[in-house]
């Protein structure tokens, strides 16, 4: 037997800081009047009249609220500010402004309702005025850290107003998917565990800004894993001492990536697509077996660039290796023609990509520039050998072992096989000697 329940009413309230700033009295007063942690909902004076909608602002000094009457009495909404969580209501009676500042993604869905409510479409079941309680007006928890597996929270969930969280040497094997889903979340810290994998879903942190995750034991990471929003927020990425072997194709979508620590892994080569990080300042490969580096690296702004010896032994490579086969399928020329010119402006490959499917969109967004023209490489290229002169650094800070000159070997990118054939080919590397 089914049941059919009545939708009780819901309620649309958030916690926030306000300014009452009487537009009369404003020219003339000197005081700026100060922000005041309050309540502000839209609510029914009367229970089941939308003609009686208001506003109900309430504070720790009035906790029964004042009401403000929105139909016909609001004038203006001001939004400009909203993705800053910041929105002005004017009100016609009284001659006030009620300026709010909250959180981003809680503005935005109140001011959308308080809109349909002042061209008078009230969403049903509103809920009615009621005071508040003290608890109402404490400000959320933002940040939490936790240092021990006892402290670790099992049956009780995270504040979800978390800005911060740092979970260290608390054995977690995982990253759970309630941490996943903390929207507001900026700074992850979950170094010094026991996490084996990273699920793809954090590439929907649209708030991440740092991720931290050294000292666990990550032998790899899903191939998509920075292609959503996180790339658009992500700043500083420390995946050190852990058990890499390979970067992911996507870590070069990372445009305001500033700081990238991935010392003390496995990693024999950094993929050629870490040319396309903009913003990068900060890069840290020491403590890994590395046989060469881009000498797309050398050409970075970086502030500071630390590694050890390339090639601990002797070694050396072929001048070049390529995959291309001597005509280019049609698919890869296509890609070319798209990408053409303008592969390096992040805007017009937003465009182009945007509707495609997610297979191609990758298999576009993922190519690497060629290091000897304007040109690219999608699916198909050379990889060319040569030497890697300090000289060629901006600004570096190298870590040298045993206080000995490093020499190392670098890979570039070639967009043509026939113009990799053409090019010196004299020693792969120059070494240090011991």
């Amino acid at each position: 037997m089914i049941t059919f329940v009545a939708r009780s009413s819901w309620k649309m309230r958030i916690n926030c800081e306000v300014t009452s700033l009487h537009r009369g009295t404003a020219a003339v007063s000197c005081r700026q009047p100060r922000a005041v942690r309050s309540t502000l909902s839209v609510a029914c004076a009367v229970p089941g009249n939308d003609q009686s909608v208001c506003l109900h602002l309430c504070n720790a000094a009035n906790k029964l609220g004042t009401q403000y009457k929105i139909l016909n009495n609001v004038s203006y909404l001001f939004s400009k500010f909203i993705e800053e969580g910041k929105f002005t209501i004017r009100l016609i009676n009284p001659n006030l402004d009620l300026l709010v500042k909250t959180d981003a993604e809680q503005a935005k869905k109140f001011v959308k309702i308080l809109s349909l409510c002042v061209r008078g479409k009230v969403p049903k079941n509103l809920s009615s005025v009621e005071a508040i309680r003290t608890r109402d007006l404490t400000k959320p928890e933002v940040s939490l850290n936790i240092t021990s597996q006892q402290d670790y929270p099992v049956k009780t969930a995270f504040p979800a107003h978390l800005q911060q969280l740092i979970v260290t040497e608390c054995k977690l094997n995982r990253v759970e998917g309630r941490i996943l889903r903390l929207r507001r979340l900026e700074i992850l810290n979950l170094s010094d565990n026991l996490i084996v994998e990273v699920p793809r879903t954090v590439a929907d942190m649209a708030a991440l800004t740092e991720l931290v995750l050294s000292g666990n034991k990550i032998a790899s990471l899903p191939a998509h894993l920075f292609d959503g929003k996180i790339n658009a927020t992500l700043r500083k990425l420390d995946l050190a001492r852990n058990q890499l072997v390979l970067l992911p194709a996507s870590l070069c979508l990372l445009n305001k990536l500033f700081t990238l620590d991935v010392s003390s892994n496995q990693l024999m080569v950094i993929p050629l697509t870490i040319k396309r990080l903009a913003s990068l300042q900060y890069l840290n490969l020491s403590d890994n077996p590395l046989t060469s580096l881009p000498f797309a690296v050398s050409e970075m702004p970086l502030t500071s660039l630390s590694f050890d010896y390339i090639l601990p032994h002797e070694y050396v490579h072929e001048p070049y290796y390529s995959n291309s086969p001597p005509v280019l399928p049609l698919t890869e020329m296509a890609a070319r023609t798209l990408l053409g010119c303008k592969h390096r402006d992040p805007e017009y490959l937003h465009h182009l990509t945007k509707d495609l499917p997610s297979t191609l969109r990758r298999r576009l967004m993922y190519f690497i520039g060629c290091d000897f023209c304007s040109g690219v490489c999608v699916s198909y290229g050379t990889i060319y050998y040569k030497d890697l002169r300090m000289g060629n650094f901006k600004a570096m800070l190298i870590e040298k072992r045993r206080g000995m000159p490093v020499f190392p070997g670098s890979h570039m990118s070639c967009c043509s096989q026939r113009r990799a054939e053409r090019l010196p080919r004299g020693p792969s590397h120059i070494l240090a000697e011991r």
